[in-house]
């Protein structure tokens, strides 16, 4: 009779390596996404307060 315990192993230690990566892709992928979105929400404040002070110009403007 033939041992495949090696080869068992050697599947469950490979699909636990697979299982490691996809978590850290998917770790690092999540935290791109906060960022980006940190980013678009800066930005967006950015442009409503410029925006403002536009306004604020154009409105002293016309008085």
């Amino acid at each position: 009779m033939t041992d495949y315990s090696f080869f068992i192993n050697s599947a469950y230690g490979l699909s636990g390596v697979a299982l490691f990566l996809m978590a850290a892709l998917s770790y690092r992928g999540m935290k791109r996404n906060e960022q980006e979105a940190a980013t678009l929400r800066r930005r967006r404040k950015e442009a409503t307060a410029a925006d403002a002070n536009r306004d604020t110009v154009e409105n002293e403007a016309q008085s």
